[in-house]
C-alpha cells in the first residue's frame, strides 16, 4: 500500500489515484519558503489502489485510514530530507489530509528530492521560476518519486502508454477501472499556487490570483500521458 500512497506525498505531486490537490509554496527574497498540500481522494479511486495492492500481495493496514497512512508515509519520507524542517500534517477525514513543511532553499529542494545536482525540472533564478516536465527529464521525476517505477503505476504512466492518444488512454482506463473511470480522471487536477517574494510580472500557462501569487492548474490526464511537456513560468 505504501508503494501508491507515497505517490500523494512529494513535492511534484503526480499521481496515480483520482483526486483533487492543491499546492501552496510560498518563497522568500533568500529562496526560503513553506509548501502546503490539501489533498482530498476519491472513494472510487481508494478501492482502485486497495485492489491493486491485494492483487500484488502488499499487505494493506485495515485499521487506517487512507489519509492516516498518507499522513504516516508523508512524515517518514521528507524527516530525513536536507533543508526541510517542520514538517507538519494534519487529517481531516478519511479521505483527505493537509501537510506542511519549512524549505531553506527551494531549488536545492529539488536537487535533494531529485537526487540529482544537475536536474532540469526546475529552474530558478533570482527573479524567475521555470518547471518543465517532459519524455526528457521523466527519469528525474522517478527519482523524485520512486513510486512511478512501480510496476503497479507503469501500466498508467507515460512509458507504458508513450504514443497513446486522450482516447484511446479513456478507453483501456475503462476497461480496467471501469467505465466511471473516465469522468474520474477527466475531473482530476492538481493545482500550484506560487507566493513570489515581489510582484509578478509575467506568467506562462498560468493565471495571477494576486499581485504575487500565481496559479498553474495541470490536468492528471496530461501528466499520465505526457503527449507534450508540461511547461511553467514565472516572471517577479
Amino acid at each position: 500500500m505504501k508503494k501508491y500512497i507515497s505517490l500523494l506525498i512529494l513535492l511534484i505531486t503526480i499521481i496515480i489515484s483520482g483526486c483533487n490537490v492543491t499546492q501552496s509554496i510560498s518563497i522568500n527574497s533568500d529562496k526560503s519558503g513553506k509548501f502546503t498540500s490539501q489533498v482530498e481522494i476519491k472513494d472510487f479511486f481508494i478501492q482502485v489502489v486497495e485492489d491493486a495492492a491485494t492483487l500484488q500481495e502488499n499487505k494493506i493496514d485495515k485499521d487506517k485510514s487512507f489519509a492516516k497512512q498518507s499522513e504516516e508515509d508523508f512524515i517518514k519520507e521528507l524527516k530525513d530530507k536536507k533543508g526541510i524542517s517542520n514538517i507538519e500534517t494534519k487529517v481531516i477525514s478519511d479521505n483527505s489530509y493537509i501537510s506542511s513543511f519549512d524549505f531553506d532553499n527551494f531549488k536545492d529542494l529539488f536537487i535533494e528530492l531529485a537526487k540529482n545536482p544537475k536536474q532540469n525540472i526546475l529552474k530558478i533564478t533570482d527573479n524567475s521560476i521555470k518547471i518543465n516536465i517532459s519524455m526528457d527529464n521523466y527519469n528525474q521525476v522517478e527519482e523524485m518519486i520512486p513510486s512511478l517505477k512501480d510496476p503497479g503505476f507503469e501500466t498508467f504512466g507515460p512509458r507504458y502508454n508513450e504514443g497513446v492518444s486522450e482516447e484511446e488512454y479513456y478507453e483501456m482506463l475503462s476497461y480496467i477501472l471501469g467505465e466511471e473511470s473516465e469522468d474520474e480522471i477527466k475531473n482530476s487536477k492538481i493545482i500550484f499556487n506560487i507566493k513570489t517574494p515581489s510582484a509578478i510580472k509575467n506568467i506562462k500557462n498560468g493565471e495571477q490570483l494576486t499581485a504575487d501569487t500565481a496559479q498553474f492548474t495541470i490536468k492528471l490526464v496530461d501528466f499520465l500521458l505526457l503527449s507534450n511537456p508540461l511547461v511553467y513560468e514565472l516572471e517577479y
